[in-house]
């Protein structure tokens, strides 16, 4: 079996499969628009009304912050493609590279037998790089671990 190297941000993320410390390979890309969307374009132009017992109209005036949200609903995307994998075995451990604030999203998210397969953590935006560039980055770093 392999390990799992997840590479993400708040709006792309590559999920590589790793055999070996030089045999790695993308299994899964994905991306989520919404998260580079202004805060403006996210939000509706009213806020919302309700209808209440009291004489006066109520409205709701207490938005959440859209970007986290669709930070939230895109780590929450992720979480659901390790833990369906997880379930099936398909890998041993995971390494995420993801910024520190995207990183806490993933991990309050995951089931705590998914953090346990955590096995290294970098908290840097490399999604930018190639599979290559990843590979010299990960490589002095990627110990397999053996059962």
């Amino acid at each position: 079996m392999s390990d799992w190297l997840i590479v993400a941000n708040s709006s792309e993320a590559r999920i590589y499969e790793i055999r070996s410390r030089k045999n790695i390979h993308l299994i899964k890309f994905l991306e989520h628009p919404e998260s580079r969307m202004k805060t403006r374009d996210l939000i509706t132009d009213k806020p919302a009304h309700y209808r209440s017992n009291l004489k006066a109209p109520g409205s709701s005036t207490d938005r959440a912050n859209p970007k986290a949200t669709e930070m939230a609903r895109f780590a929450k995307r992720i979480v659901d493609i390790v833990e369906h994998a997880s379930v099936l075995g398909q890998f041993n451990n995971i390494f995420i590279v993801a910024p520190a604030q995207f990183h806490g999203l993933l991990d309050r998210l995951m089931s705590d037998g998914s953090i346990a397969k955590i096995k290294m953590v970098i908290h840097k935006d490399y999604t930018d790089l190639g599979t290559e560039e990843l590979r010299n980055v990960v490589y002095p770093l990627y110990e397999p671990i053996s059962i």
